[in-house]
């Protein structure tokens, strides 16, 4: 088990509360659009009605129940060619984090959902404002389940799901944002080789004979790495394929979900 990082002074930098939002995301995004923001602008809502995944898929929560926010970032003079290594690096941020919580072995489902028991436990959208080669600001969009045990999609668990417990979802942000920033911190750093390699040896798939939907047809392959774009290169037939996601899924067999 990993320890988490102690909490010190940038993020977060102010913590906005709400008991509704339509999305997260999309209140930061119109804030920061009106007014400057600090980095490390945190908004929190215990219900979110119209909250958005990867691919446009909708994230339903059950209010009160599981952790949703949205956080920014202005990485300085961050060349937007490497915006997916800052996505590993917040994938690793809720992995660890739901380490802290549950004993069972959890993995990163590229890009960047993170599964337990074959089920999605957390969710990343990430939305990046580009200037020339640079990521101006970036929005990062965070969907953990906390208390919720009835859910819409039989693919979905919980922490609670996972360990009967209940959980203070205040407890569960404090260790997140402990994380986030441990990790984001190392990206500004330009510690990129380790968050490469843990991004890499947390992801599902990472082990031969790894099944994926390829154009409606189930392959077995060996996963050789994730490129800067976010694009995975695929052993397939002794032949390396290159997709971006929406072109490959990771296949679960039993559940057969994308």
């Amino acid at each position: 088990m990993t320890t988490p990082p102690t909490i010190l002074d940038f993020l977060p930098e102010k913590i906005l509360e709400f008991d509704t939002l339509t999305s997260t995301n999309d209140y930061l995004k119109t804030a920061a659009a009106k007014e400057v923001l600090t980095e490390g602008t945190l908004v929190w809502a215990l219900n979110q009605t119209q909250g958005r995944g990867q691919r446009e898929n909708v994230w339903l929560v059950e209010p009160g129940k599981n952790l949703t926010i949205s956080i920014l970032l202005t990485p300085p003079k961050y060349n937007a060619s490497q915006a997916f290594l800052l996505s590993k690096a917040l994938a690793l941020a809720v992995y660890k984090t739901i380490q802290q919580f549950i004993p069972k072995s959890i993995g990163i489902k590229w890009p960047n959902d993170i599964y337990c028991d074959d089920k999605k436990i957390s969710g990343i959208l990430i939305e990046n404002n580009i200037q020339g080669e640079y990521i101006r600001q970036c929005i990062v969009g965070i969907g953990l389940n906390v208390n919720q045990t009835v859910f819409e999609n039989n693919n979905s668990t919980s922490l609670k799901i996972i360990t009967n417990k209940d959980y203070s979802i205040r407890e569960v942000l404090n260790v997140l944002i402990g994380f986030i920033r441990f990790e984001y911190l190392r990206i500004l750093s330009g510690d990129f080789k380790n968050v490469e390699e843990a991004y890499f040896d947390c992801l599902l798939g990472n082990k031969k004979n790894e099944s994926f939907l390829i154009h409606n047809k189930i392959h077995v392959c060996d996963i050789l790495e994730i490129q800067p774009d976010g694009a995975i290169v695929l052993l397939i037939d002794g032949k390396k394929e290159v997709y971006l996601h929406g072109d490959a899924y990771w296949k679960n067999i039993k559940t057969q979900t994308k």
